[in-house]
Order: C-alpha cells, then sequence, then structure tokens
C-alpha cells in the first residue's frame, strides 16, 4: 500500500517521537499523538501499512466514538493531521481531515479465526478512564445482566471491562452473579483490539448500557445488538433510539 505523504513531515514525526515515550493515561490533557497508542491504533495501522514502529503515525487518529461526538483532542495546529472513521465526523474548518475508517477494519484476518459456533451475550459496558474510574459500584448493573441474560436464554455470559474499571472488587462483583470477566489489558496495548475481536467473535449478541463504538463492531461482526441496564458514572443518559 502507499504511505500517505502527510505521515512523513520529519517535524511532526518528531514530535509523535517524543509524544511516544509519554503514558498519555497519566496526563491531565494527553498529548494528541499519544492518543495514537490507545487500544493498539497506531500499531494496527502501522502493520497494516508495513511501516516500522519507530515511525509514528504523522497526526491525530480519532479513537472512539458515542452519540455527543467522536473521541479526539483536535490540536489548534492546523498543520496536525487528522485520521477519521467517517467524512460526519470531520471537524469544521480542519485543512489537514483525511477518511480512514475505524483501525478496526484493519486488523489482520489471519490472526483471529472466526469461532464457528458463537453462543451467549457479551456486555461491553460504559466506562471510565485512569483518572476517574466508574463511581458507582456494579452492583445493579451485574444483576441487570444476569436477569437479561436468563430472560433472553443466553449463556455463558461474559462482561468486558475496560481497563479502568477492572479491579478485584468490580470482577467479584460479577463473579457472584455467575458473570465471567474479561478485560482486553491496558489501554496502550500493542494487542488491545485484537483481544477485544476475539471476545466479540465469541459470542453470538452484545449489549451495553449506552450507544458508543461497541456497536459498530458488533454490527460489523454481524452480532445483534440491544442497549440496556443501569446507566454508571455521570453520563447522560442514551437508550437503544440511537439505532434506529
Amino acid at each position: 500500500h502507499d504511505v500517505p505523504v502527510e505521515w512523513k513531515d520529519a517535524a511532526l514525526i518528531a514530535r509523535q517521537r517524543e509524544a511516544a515515550h509519554t503514558r498519555p493515561e497519566m496526563n491531565d490533557r494527553p498529548s494528541t499523538f499519544g492518543l495514537n497508542a490507545f487500544y493498539g491504533h497506531q500499531r494496527v495501522l502501522q502493520d497494516y501499512c508495513r511501516l516500522p514502529m519507530s515511525l509514528p503515525i504523522n497526526g491525530q487518529i480519532q479513537h472512539g466514538w458515542t452519540p455527543e461526538g467522536y473521541h479526539a483532542v483536535i490540536g489548534q495546529d492546523n498543520d496536525e493531521n487528522v485520521f477519521i472513521w467517517a467524512p460526519k465526523y470531520a471537524p469544521v474548518g480542519h485543512p489537514r481531515t483525511h477518511i480512514i475508517g475505524a483501525p478496526y477494519l484493519y486488523l489482520p484476518e489471519e490472526n483471529d479465526a472466526r469461532v464457528a459456533f458463537p453462543a451467549g451475550l457479551l456486555a461491553v459496558p460504559s466506562h471510565g478512564i485512569a483518572r476517574h474510574p466508574m463511581a458507582h459500584p456494579w452492583n445493579e448493573y451485574a444483576e441487570w445482566l444476569r436477569d437479561e441474560a436468563k430472560k433472553k436464554s443466553l449463556s455463558p455470559v461474559t462482561v468486558c471491562l475496560h481497563p479502568a474499571d477492572h479491579r478485584e472488587e468490580s470482577a467479584q462483583i460479577f463473579e457472584s452473579v455467575g458473570v465471567r470477566v474479561v478485560s482486553p489489558g491496558a489501554t496502550t496495548d500493542a494487542s488491545y483490539l485484537h483481544r477485544f475481536r476475539s471476545f466479540v467473535r465469541q459470542h453470538g449478541w452484545m449489549t451495553s448500557n449506552r450507544v458508543g463504538t461497541p456497536v459498530f463492531y458488533a454490527l460489523h461482526e454481524r452480532r445483534t445488538f440491544f442497549t440496556g441496564g443501569p446507566l454508571m458514572g455521570t453520563e447522560p443518559p442514551d437508550r437503544g433510539e440511537e439505532l434506529t
């Protein structure tokens, strides 16, 4: 594949190499280039374009989505490239916007064989971040998940917790009601999306208590998706209407 010329700007590459040595989740406002490490997005695109790991992507990658807007921190420098998932998410007036689709679409198929008979329910609830994990205990959501799966005759039941929420006390709450707990690993783990996709493919159904990025992943993998359950933290309420 041809490598976009914008990815080769020497000055911006130097800025990215400097940012690559920071831990974005520990900063009050993560560097825009450091955000590219989230969920392994940078590594996925580097591998797809056959770029060496020493050559960071020259610009900021959109790393998530909710109905309120996509997750990215647009810098004030119009010389900074922005790589987004779809035209509707393009920052207004930004001259260096590039539509590439979600990095999830660039995962190599050979690294993750499809499950012949996926079964059960995978829950991907809304999540906190390293500085601000979910403020409320998971008991109510865990009980709702158990009851909803029983109502729909779905088994086994698994919850995939964001690393910010994957703590021993949280895991014990879910396990006490018969729900298996998994997590894709650290937010900046290069294999994060690979692991997440394997969780999706092991299950026939997916659910979340809000509409967000997992909806796209579920539908791309042709999984049945529904929203429901109590909301966590201080996030605004939204339900399945957005899916229509």
